[in-house]
């Protein structure tokens, strides 16, 4: 019996977070290695980025230690600033990174590791041990979300944040949470994902789509009147983080909003994606037909409120706000294709550029094979495999989950949290598609997850059978 005990016992191994925890630690290793021995002043100072948001992060947590002052200006000069949110300076500032930047990149690594552990917890809720392992290794084997590690930017906090918000609120069986009366864990999950709106804008509406899932998609039969009251305390401590941001904005800069970042992308990456689909024009070229066109500032001044010829940020949100519609609208069949073809190149080439900048090389076009070194390129066949594999599985997972009773509740959950990710992603502009993808990644693969644990367990059903078969033939 001990001896049956002691060969199962690593099997165990498959059927936890392990596994994908160690795939994502040996490709980091990998990545840093690489970069460490080619661009070594890559790892010691922030502002050697090529990725400007990066540069702008890294000069806003230094001026807020150095000077005091919150502002991506160079020497903290000029207005305040809006464009950028608060937490992920201060995140800088707690890891020391704007000191020597490698410790963020260690951090974000970590913070990578326990986003597989949470995967993992959502998926084996839904589907049992075999859904979270496969989930967890998918997790851990996506090159973006390594590949993000190395950069000064937001979206790895965003998503550990995010994700671990959702395991607090139980999601996707939200409503029986909420039904059990435990205000802790709302008021926890609420200020959890508002200071994950604090690190990047994109989580602005999900409390309430959070709560919208819970009063409408109805998991079992507790009143909604007795639902209210959750997702009153949910909101408010959402509120309580972001309020103030949105308060101080309003106050110092005339605009009470979480970032001026949306109408500027809105206009300056999703209008000018329409304009450079129909004309064959460079993304530069658009932006500055656009700025010309419609007389506005340019991008730059957008960026860089202190080069504007002294307009306020006020002046130059509202300037180009009111326009951001019209100019979307131009051209409505070039801007679904210029999406479609936006979302596709960006998902599969931002890995490989951003490896190129760690190691002090260049990505070229994905044809240029002359130029783009073999490493690059093995780069670009992982990243394909695995979204073929993610989506492919995700697919079967929706199907399975459809076609299962007891699971449709949680599925229209996870879609509907897909579905407003996917509307941020376009409001933010489809060159940032890449980035912003990493905010759907847990949802994807956790609905993978399900698809690959019911293929194997139909694989190994019909083993079974087979075996049977044999045996009493």
């Amino acid at each position: 019996m001990q001896n049956k005990l002691a060969r199962k016992q690593p099997l165990s191994l498959f059927k936890s977070p392990f596994l994908g925890i160690c795939l994502f630690l040996s490709c980091f290793s990998v990545l840093f290695a690489w970069g460490f021995f080619t661009t070594p002043e890559y790892f010691a100072d922030g502002l050697t980025q090529q990725n400007p948001d990066a540069k702008q992060y890294v000069t806003l947590a230094r001026n807020i230690i150095d000077r005091g002052a919150y502002s991506r200006h160079p020497t903290g000069l000029g207005e305040p600033d809006m464009l950028r949110t608060p937490a992920y300076p201060l995140f800088l500032i707690s890891t020391l990174a704007i000191r020597c930047i490698s410790t963020a990149f260690v951090t974000q690594a970590i913070l990578v590791c326990g986003l597989i552990i949470l995967t993992y917890r959502i998926a084996s809720r839904i589907h049992g041990p075999l859904c979270g392992t496969i989930s967890a290794i998918l997790c851990g084997t996506d090159l973006l979300l390594t590949v993000s590690c190395f950069e000064a930017m937001s979206e790895v906090l965003f998503v550990f944040l995010t994700v671990l918000g959702f395991d607090v609120l139980r999601w996707p069986f939200i409503e029986l949470e909420a039904s059990s009366n435990s205000k802790a864990r709302w008021i926890l999950g609420g200020l959890i994902l508002g200071f994950s709106t604090l690190v990047r804008p994109s989580n602005i509406y999900l409390p309430f789509v959070i709560v919208l899932s819970l009063l409408l998609l109805k998991q079992c039969h507790t009143p909604r009147l007795r639902l209210l009251k959750p997702s009153v305390f949910f909101l408010l401590s959402f509120a309580v983080l972001v309020a103030p941001w949105i308060l101080r904005n309003a106050i110092v800069l005339g605009v009470p909003k979480l970032t001026t970042v949306d109408k500027h992308n809105l206009v300056y990456f999703v209008g000018a994606g329409s304009y450079q689909h129909k004309y064959g024009w460079s993304r530069q070229e658009a932006q500055n037909h656009i700025a010309n066109e419609f007389n506005l500032p340019s991008y730059r001044q957008l960026q860089n409120h202190w080069i504007a010829d002294n307009k306020s940020v006020k002046e130059l949100y509202y300037t180009v706000s009111d326009q951001s519609i019209k100019i979307v609208c131009q051209h409505p069949q070039s801007l679904i294709e210029a999406s479609a073809i936006g979302a596709c190149k960006a998902t599969l080439a931002h890995s490989c550029k951003s490896v190129a900048h760690l190691t002090g090389g260049k990505w070229y076009s994905i044809w240029n094979t002359k130029q783009n070194s073999p490493g690059l390129y093995i780069i670009l066949g992982w990243q394909l495999l695995h979204t073929c594999m993610l989506v492919g599985l995700a697919t079967i997972g929706v199907i399975v989950s459809a076609y299962r009773k007891i699971h449709r509740p949680s599925l229209a959950v996870m879609l509907l949290t897909l579905a407003y990710y996917y509307l941020i992603v376009a409001l933010f502009g489809i060159d940032a598609v890449a980035r912003a993808r990493i905010s759907c990644l847990p949802v994807l693969f956790i609905l993978a997850g399900l698809g690959g644990s019911v293929i194997a367990s139909h694989v190994k059903q019909a083993s079974r059978n087979k075996t049977i078969h044999q045996t009493t033939g």
